[in-house]
């Protein structure tokens, strides 16, 4: 104890750093900030990918936040939870991610059966290397634990959290080009899947305020992507397709491992859990 007091007063007596290094800095930080300001307020598609960015952000933090304050969820409605969030992610990875990527790299290309072919191929790619990945994991969990439920859980909350990123990638070019459409209709979507990410996390035995935390940590994800998605059509949009098909094959490997067995057994409950996140994720895209 008596060495870490003399090793604080020694740091405390350390000498400061010269004045013109602080200014130096100051000066530097400053003029940082003006330059990002500047540009910002001048590049009309990096501006609109910050305003969707920070739109889907906040939908998805309105749906974990409430986590912070549960202290105890029902199995079946946790459970509930998970499968309207399987039938979203199913709903629109087959019915808008895919179709999306195949467009894009359509006119990348030039042609619609090497794109097909382009773009199952990355779809596949995506879904072999999570599931090695999430294999590997798993290996290292039952050497530790044997806890293949938590693990699952938290490839859940993983799987809703990769595929912010291709949302948010469509969020700001959505935005960028033609209006608030699509961005309005993805925040929507971020809502429960905020909020499943969150209860997945707490069923995985993380503390419901750092769950509520994981949540919106997933949604910054995607305002992340809106950025990257409104610079990229002043750039280069070559990566995106390829990136929104790698994303699909693990949503698509995710609910294929997770969901599927559960809603092969055939129970009504299940069954209308998964139907309502697909009924949600179509009547937002509608």
């Amino acid at each position: 104890m008596t060495t870490l007091i003399l090793d604080f007063g020694q740091k405390l007596t350390q000498p400061a750093p010269p004045a013109w290094t602080r200014r130096h800095s100051l000066l530097a930080v400053i003029a940082a900030a003006v330059v990002a300001m500047f540009y910002f307020a001048t590049a009309h598609s990096l501006r609109a990918g910050w305003i969707a960015g920070a739109g889907v952000a906040l939908a998805t933090s309105v749906g974990a936040v409430p986590v912070a304050f549960a202290r105890k969820l029902p199995r079946w409605l946790a459970d509930g939870l998970m499968l309207v969030g399987s039938g979203l992610m199913a709903t629109v990875a087959v019915a808008w991610v895919i179709p999306d990527a195949y467009h894009s790299m359509s006119k990348l290309v030039g042609n619609t059966q090497e794109a097909a072919y382009a773009i199952g191929t990355v779809v596949l790619l995506g879904a072999m290397v999570f599931g090695r990945w999430q294999a590997g994991a798993e290996k290292i969990a039952q050497t530790n634990s044997g806890n293949r439920e938590q693990l699952g859980l938290l490839m859940f909350a993983l799987a809703i959290t990769l595929h912010n990123l291709p949302e948010g990638l469509a969020a700001g070019i959505s935005m960028a080009s033609h209006g608030a459409g699509l961005t309005l209709g993805i925040g929507l979507q971020d809502v429960p899947e905020g909020f499943a990410v969150a209860t997945a996390l707490w069923r995985a035995g993380v503390s419901p305020a750092r769950a509520a935390m994981g949540g919106v940590v997933s949604g910054l994800v995607e305002w992340a992507g809106a950025l990257l998605g409104a610079a990229a059509i002043s750039v280069s949009v070559s990566l995106l397709p390829v990136l929104t098909a790698l994303a699909a094959g693990a949503m698509l490997w995710v609910i294929g491992k997770d969901a599927l067995p559960r809603l092969r057994h055939g129970r009504p409950r299940d069954l209308a859990y998964f139907a309502v996140g697909v009924a949600v994720a179509v009547a937002v895209q509608w």
